[in-house]
């Protein structure tokens, strides 16, 4: 499903910083790329055992992980991961320690490649990944097959992984087969609805038509796949709401269809089961596309279909509290962002019933993550900046939630603690990648809120500098951190009263890109930072 999570970034897997919205994104080659990390093979099994339960994740590189699969003949499972992310979090509390899908990783070589290992970035790019977590299934040659989305029930994870080991073809090639008028098989169309296409990154999808393609899939698909026809058209649906202007609604006939659709799919309980993370998290979007055909019943009806969920234990902790992000989405939708004392009495017990049925840490950061948000969108922010400040000291990675807290600090107008909160998160991140990103939300946050600190923007951004040190760090994500840093400060200068200061950092980038290959991408990346019109995201 092309789900909220993985296309808006909702409140369930984002970082909303200051009044600006800087999301941390949350998330590949048709042949294998030829890399390596340069971890050790056996430490980076160590490091990796305890985070990732009782899969067998492969020890060596991932060119070694592509190269044992092409010679025993399995597919390759790629895991692409941060260890402060919220849905990775979820997947280890979760998926990876349920026995089944254990069990399954064993006809794969699952391979496990952590955003802030050595070279980790110019993998990924090579990949085409972005959001984590991302997982991948290629073919024993190497040819991508398949995309895993997030926010399914836990048995799914495990039949996507049983299609992709039936003759089927690539999501690819299955998917312009249907476009090109082509019969496909039952499981093709199979994995084309379970496919993450939010995390596609232009691999499958055109760079237009979109909506008008999952129409065709979901009119090619045919009547008797029942559940895989409603997912298709959900995520049809999602396409074509995805791409409305704000305030603007469907035409008056299109609407009429959709109405009837959705009240015929919510009146099926396993339809609406097998796509929850559209039906927990689209409603308000949904609702605000229909606003010339009468909908009091459809808020009843799916309300009324989704409350269940909250006792369904095949759920992740966190997706139990879909139900109640609903209950928000209707209440904000009907009176016009307000949010009744009732629900929110209600918010707190059910946010509180969460917290006492937390298991571990990775659950942890989940589920704080997912009350945050509801917290934040129900407007209770007193609550969610005591909810944010309690998980500082419970998370393996609190710098993650200090850049909630600094939102919560600025919206109060406490700016000087917003950028100390900021300050705090970056001294404290850890990782390569990570450190790189956090810098950026730091700098962006100096920039907004304290534009005349010349001095403080500067080192801040030649810190941010300093922390790439090699060709393989000028990639993916540092690279996107890269790109927002030079339109802020070429924004920020825009008057020219910053042009010292620009030169400056100008000065550092010219040394630092010498240091790179002649004519190679990093070069490139790194030539484009502070450029009067720098690369765009």
């Amino acid at each position: 499903m092309l789900s909220l999570q993985d296309l808006k970034m909702s409140n369930v897997f984002k970082v909303t910083l200051l009044s600006s919205s800087i999301f941390l994104s949350v998330g590949c080659s048709e042949t294998p790329p030829d890399v390596s990390s340069g971890t050790n093979p056996s430490d980076k099994a160590a490091a990796h055992a305890e985070k990732t339960a009782g899969i067998q994740w492969f020890p060596g590189t991932v060119n070694e992980a592509f190269q044992t699969a092409k010679t025993e003949g399995k597919p390759v499972l790629l895991y692409w991961g941060a260890e402060w992310c919220p849905p990775c979090a979820q997947l280890k509390a979760t998926i990876f320690k349920q026995q089944d899908f254990i069990a399954k990783t064993g006809l794969f070589v699952p391979v496990y490649l952590d955003g802030d290992e050595p070279n980790a970035q110019e993998q990924g790019e090579k990949f085409g990944v972005r959001g984590y977590p991302t997982l991948i299934v290629f073919s024993p040659e190497g040819e991508e097959m398949t995309r895993i989305p997030g926010g399914l029930e836990l048995d799914r994870y495990t039949k996507v992984l049983d299609l992709t080991l039936k003759d089927v073809r690539p999501v690819k090639s299955s998917f312009e087969a249907v476009l090109a008028g082509e019969a496909v098989q039952a499981d093709d169309f199979r994995l084309l609805a379970y496919y993450s296409w939010g995390q596609d990154n232009q691999k499958v999808l055109p760079e237009e038509g979109v909506s008008e393609a999952f129409y065709s899939l979901y009119k090619a698909c045919p009547e008797d796949l029942q559940d895989v026809k409603a997912r298709l058209y959900l995520n049809y649906v999602y396409m074509r709401i995805a791409g409305l202007e704000e305030e603007e609604a469907l035409p008056l006939e299109e609407q009429q269809s959709l109405l009837a659709e959705l009240s015929t799919l919510l009146a099926i309980q396993e339809l609406v089961n097998g796509n929850l993370d559209f039906f927990f998290y689209e409603v308000e979007s949904v609702l605000g596309a229909l606003k010339d055909v009468p909908a009091d019943a459809l808020q009843g009806e799916w309300l009324a279909a989704v409350q269940t969920q909250a006792d369904n234990d095949k759920l992740p902790l966190m997706e139990r509290l879909g139900p109640l992000n609903v209950e928000l989405g209707l209440e904000r939708f009907n009176n016009e962002g307000e949010v009744s004392a009732a629900l929110k009495e209600k918010i707190k017990a059910r946010l509180a019933w969460a917290d006492a049925s937390i298991k571990n840490t990775y659950e942890r950061q989940s589920v704080v993550n997912m009350s945050w948000g509801i917290l934040s969108d129900a407007g209770m922010e007193a609550e969610g900046e005591a909810l944010l400040n309690d998980a500082l000291s419970q998370s393996k990675t609190p710098y993650y939630f200090m850049v909630s807290i600094a939102s919560l600090a600025q919206k109060a107008g406490r700016t000087d603690e917003a950028v100390e909160w900021l300050a705090r998160a970056f001294r404290e991140a850890e990782g390569p990648a990570t450190r790189i990103q956090w810098g950026v939300i730091y700098l962006l946050g100096l920039v907004e809120m304290q534009p005349g600190n010349d001095e403080a923007i500067k080192m801040q951004t030649l810190a941010v500098l300093s922390e790439l040190r090699s060709g393989g760090d000028y990639h993916q994500r540092n690279t996107r951190g890269m790109q927002r840093m030079s339109r802020s400060l070429l924004a920020w200068n825009e008057s020219g009263e910053h042009s010292e200061v620009i030169a400056s950092l100008q000065q550092t980038r010219d040394q630092k890109c010498e240091q790179l290959e002649s004519g190679s991408p990093a070069q490139g990346n790194c030539q484009a930072f502070l450029q009067a019109e720098p690369l765009k995201s």
